[in-house]
């Protein structure tokens, strides 16, 4: 069975078998390059999650963009600003594709795609009002910035199986974590390259996606198999910090190699 709906199929089975659901959804925010709305399934998780999505319906030609664009671009940004019974959020992204205009090479997605959220729910046992802000870009030939505000609750509202297979799914499309037969083993500077050693069982597709918010700022990676027959990627440096951070310097990235994602982190060189 595909990997991705073995994950699917265990992430829908947790949220059916959660106990009497509350799902819910916004209206459709309407733009020129596509809609978007957020959706909540579920009741929370004893340890306080309520899983959701935010959908980006596309329209053909249009794209929008990962967590670090790269070259250029708008990241998704999302800010709660209200609410009850909510006191955080995290986004996860599903592996992007990689795109050259002629004048930058960005990260992102050019097909309808749902961000996966995970918020933090102080007492599982009351009902969620959620209150956040969005900010995103959608581009064809130009960039249009997008911002709105989605407000939802899951008080009163029954369950409902499209907004569970949607959440389910958006869940089940994240990276795996990083772990032996697909990951970065080790990591080092070779003059203004980053050379990064993959551990990886299939060579197939390779790409890598990374980011970093500690002053370093990197190129597009380059795969490359060695004579051994084992896979690095080449970072170009273009920048990196003068001075020691406060920061820990960790590379964070996305690893794509046989069709399948994994994400991790790994210490950047001092």
């Amino acid at each position: 069975m595909n990997a991705y709906l073995t994950r699917a199929i265990a992430a829908l089975c947790t949220l059916f078998l959660s106990g009497p659901g509350f799902a819910a959804s916004t209206p459709w925010f309407e733009t020129e390059g596509g809609d978007i709305r957020m959706v909540v399934s579920g009741s929370p998780t004893g340890d306080g999650l309520l899983l959701g999505a935010i959908e980006i319906n596309l329209k053909p030609g249009w794209k929008t963009y990962w967590r670090d664009p790269g070259g250029a671009g708008v990241p998704f940004q999302m800010s709660l600003s209200g609410g009850e019974n909510v006191s955080g959020h995290e986004i996860g992204y599903p592996p992007p594709r990689r795109f050259d205009d002629g004048y930058s090479v960005y990260a992102g997605y050019d097909d309808p795609v749902a961000l996966a959220v995970t918020f933090t729910v102080p007492d599982p046992s009351r009902p969620v009002a959620i209150d956040a802000e969005v900010f995103l870009g959608i581009c064809e030939s130009i960039c249009i910035p997008v911002q709105t505000r989605f407000q939802l609750t899951t008080a009163g509202e029954s369950g409902s199986t499209p907004e569970t297979v949607i959440v389910g799914m958006a869940h089940a499309a994240l990276p795996q974590d990083a772990g032996d037969g697909l990951q970065i083993t080790e990591i080092r500077l070779d003059g203004e390259m980053l050379v990064a050693k993959v551990d990886a069982v299939d060579l197939g597709e390779p790409d890598l996606y990374v980011i970093n918010d500690s002053g370093w700022y990197f190129g597009t990676p380059e795969a490359v198999v060695t004579g051994d027959s084992a896979l690095e990627f080449r970072i170009p440096v273009i920048e990196k910090p003068s001075s020691s951070s406060d920061k820990p310097a960790n590379l964070e990235y996305t690893l794509i190699v046989g069709g399948k994602a994994a994400e991790g982190s790994v210490p950047l060189p001092e």
